[in-house]
């Protein structure tokens, strides 16, 4: 018997832990139904709340209102859970009202049709719909297990989590694919004076938070962040986004590239184990017919050391593989390709490509003659996942590489960190979105945000 009372007196659960409740326990469960099927004697349904994999099967009996039960509509339901141990599903609830709080008519456009699984790029179509299809809720809570771990790992190695600017007045990396923040009345305005930028200056949202994390590395030795970056980049490809999350840390004192390699190998894998030991049973809905192959996947990456190469020897492995487009000498770009042919020279084990050529590496890197002290993290099908760096710690030749560059004296308090008592200090970014991908086996970062935006898409 289907009823429209919203007071319930059974205990309000989540659909995982009501699977957890004993035999004939009285529960209330919120979700959606992802299935409805009418026989003679009963209706089956099954109910997902997003908060689990788990979907919870409910058993009642036919009445006139059970067909305005459809797909996606949400529904409170209260009954007895029901142990069904030799059957497919653990448990079932055994309803004693139901009550539709919000129907999902089938005849009003629903995009994503019942007993269908859309495929990825379909379900980026309905961005605003799609956390309601199983795999792309498998896939956030995913992400969110993977945010959490790096915030675990972080912590466990003595870390302070600081919160960087989304503003700044800074291009960290130099290219100049900057969003330019402007006010309205900025924008607007006739006069010339009130024309004049809201801070004062052009200021932008921020590409990385790397070099106001140094500052915070002057009186707290070992720092990160988790936080959103932006490019301005014309790309449509599969990994870059306009918007995009990157951990970055900064650590001090360090003096030498082991420390930092070290550091990247152990976040990796740390977090990759932890995405195994809880994210195994979200990769069958994300990758229904290859997850066994991506746990193989990401159980190789947590046992085998990492390659290293410097990237003369990158360079020499590309030339004597006659990869198209290889550098013709040391010293020249490594692109997508190349990181991909190296990976697959080094047996598809993440590489580490060190000791780069100090014109291809921005101002804030050391440098001994003409090579930087720089490291870029290269792992399978993705290429780039993360890069680090020594910083240069000499403030009279940082000084000079800001006056070459025109940047003085606007960076001018960042060569004072050197110049007041700042330890050398070393750190990197590694991109969160990449990193998921690395994790899930997907192929595109528009899958792994729940509302990307790339060029010339940002519409919801």
């Amino acid at each position: 018997m289907v009823t429209w009372t919203r007071a319930c007196a059974y205990l309000r659960k989540s659909v995982q832990n009501a699977l957890l409740s004993p035999d004939q326990s009285q529960v209330t469960v919120q979700g959606w139904l992802q299935s409805v099927r009418l026989q003679k004697n009963y209706v089956f349904a099954s109910l997902s709340d997003g908060l689990g994999p788990e979907t919870l099967q409910l058993v009642f009996k036919p009445s006139p209102d059970a067909k305005g039960l459809n797909v996606n509509s949400f529904v409170q339901v209260s009954g007895d859970l029901v142990l069904t141990p030799g059957r497919k599903q653990p448990a079932e609830l055994k309803c004693h009202k139901i009550d539709i709080i919000r129907p999902c008519p089938a005849d009003q456009g629903y995009p994503f049709p019942a007993r269908s699984r859309p495929t990825w790029q379909q379900a980026r179509q309905h961005v605003h719909l799609r956390s309601r299809l199983p795999h792309v809720a498998a896939l956030l809570r995913t992400r969110a297990a993977v945010t959490r771990a790096l915030h675990e790992h972080m912590e466990r190695r003595g870390y302070v989590h600081v919160h960087t600017p989304a503003i700044t007045a800074n291009d960290c990396e130099g290219a100049g694919d900057v969003f330019t923040v402007v006010a309205p009345k900025q924008a607007t305005c006739e006069a010339e004076e009130e024309r004049r930028p809201f801070f004062g200056e052009d200021v932008h949202l921020t590409v990385s938070g790397q070099l106001h994390l140094e500052a915070i590395s002057s009186g707290i030795t070992h720092v990160y962040s988790l936080s959103p970056a932006f490019r301005a980049e014309s790309s449509r490809t599969r990994r870059h986004l306009a918007e995009f999350h990157m951990l970055e840390a900064e650590l001090a004192p360090v003096q030498r590239l082991p420390e930092l390699t070290d550091a990247l190998q152990e976040l990796t894998q740390d977090v990759a184990a932890t995405f195994l030991d809880r994210s195994g049973r979200e990769l069958e809905l994300i990758l229904p017919d290859a997850w066994r192959e991506q746990l193989a996947s990401v159980e190789r990456l947590i046992s085998a050391p990492f390659a290293q190469l410097t990237h003369a020897e990158a360079v020499s492995v590309l030339q004597r593989r006659r990869e198209p487009g290889a550098p013709a000498a040391p010293g020249g770009e490594l692109s997508r390709q190349h990181e991909l042919a190296l990976l697959e020279h080094c047996g598809q084990t993440p590489v580490f490509v060190t000791d780069w050529p100090a014109r291809l590496k921005p101002f804030y890197v050391r440098t001994e003659g003409d090579t930087a002290a720089a490291v870029d993290v290269l792992v399978p099908r993705i290429g780039e996942l993360a890069g680090g760096s020594l910083r240069e710690d000499d403030p009279a030749r940082l000084t000079a590489r800001l006056h070459g560059l025109g940047l003085l004296p606007r960076l001018d308090w960042y060569a004072q960190l050197r110049r007041f008592g700042g330890p050398p200090t070393a750190g990197y970014g590694l991109g969160l979105e990449r990193l998921l991908l690395l994790l899930t086996g997907l192929e595109s970062v528009r899958d792994v945000v729940p509302f990307p935006r790339w060029w010339q898409h940002c519409d919801t």
